[in-house]
């Protein structure tokens, strides 16, 4: 959807590491896909009340458009699009619209990870410093462990939501190894595996670790391992030139001073 969050920029942003670009249309043409075979079970019905329930949803204000596939087992029932890819330019959205998915790529770094293990070039419960020796970050609880990818990836760590440099609404498009660096100012929240605490910078250390453990640049990794194999064509870590004239304008939804909200370009 191209409501939502972390989808200002792809390249650049750490706070979940480059985010991943998809898009739905790797399983279908430029135009609207509905499939009868091979059960021949008639959905009319059901994708005539789906379209309504989007409809409506849309009409809510909340989201500009999305991109919407629908299966049965293997098989599409309904790959189309709704409501607006870029509103200023009254583009629709469609089966191909390509859409940055934020936090869903923090699936991805997990899965880069357990590869990883599974060649014994990662493990769960060492310290993060054992793959990572430049991590530092203050821990003022003296009995604490030290931070493991296991709670780095559990949002266990005990870490800052937010890196100084290189946070959620930083423009600048620092290094992802400015951002971590920058953690050397911050200290922990709570005691590791204490409490569960969200942080976008505690995905990003894991991502570096994915990177320091396989000698390659973690959008070279992902590409090799991961999109590649399962034949994600559409889907890239960076943005580039065969995906730009595809991706859904980001909007966020802002409240404004008469109790209402506009949407603004993100």
């Amino acid at each position: 959807m191209n409501q939502g969050s972390n989808n200002r920029r792809l390249s650049g942003r750490p706070t979940t590491y480059p985010i991943l670009l998809a898009v739905l249309g790797t399983l279908a043409t430029n135009s609207v896909l509905v499939a009868q075979e091979p059960n021949k079970v008639d959905y009319g019905d059901a994708i005539t009340q789906f379209r309504q329930v989007v409809d409506e949803e849309l009409q809510r204000g909340i989201l500009t458009g999305v991109s919407v596939g629908l299966v049965d087992g293997q098989t599409p029932i309904l790959i189309d699009g709704f409501g607006f890819a870029n509103k200023e330019r009254n583009i629709p959205a469609d089966a191909t619209t390509i859409y940055r998915v934020g936090s869903i790529s923090k699936l991805f770094s997990a899965v880069s990870v357990m590869q990883l293990i599974e060649k014994d070039k990662l493990d769960l419960d060492r310290p993060i410093t054992d793959v990572l020796p430049e991590f530092r970050i203050a821990n003022p609880f003296p009995d604490a462990k030290e931070v493991t990818l296991r709670q780095l990836m559990c949002h266990r760590s005990g870490l800052v939501r937010e890196s100084p440099i290189g946070g959620y609404l930083d423009p600048n498009e620092p290094s992802v190894e400015a951002s971590i660096q920058s953690l050397a100012g911050c200290a922990l929240v709570n005691p590791p595996s204490s409490k569960t605490r969200y942080s976008n910078i505690g995905v990003t250390v894991v991502g570096q670790a994915v990177a320091a453990a396989s000698q390659q640049a973690f959008s070279d990794y992902q590409q090799e391992h991961l999109l590649g194999p399962l034949g994600m064509a559409h889907s890239a870590w960076r943005m580039n030139d065969r995906l730009r004239d595809k991706l859904a304008a980001g909007y966020m939804r802002v409240a404004d001073n008469e109790g209402g909200f506009y949407h603004t370009q993100a």
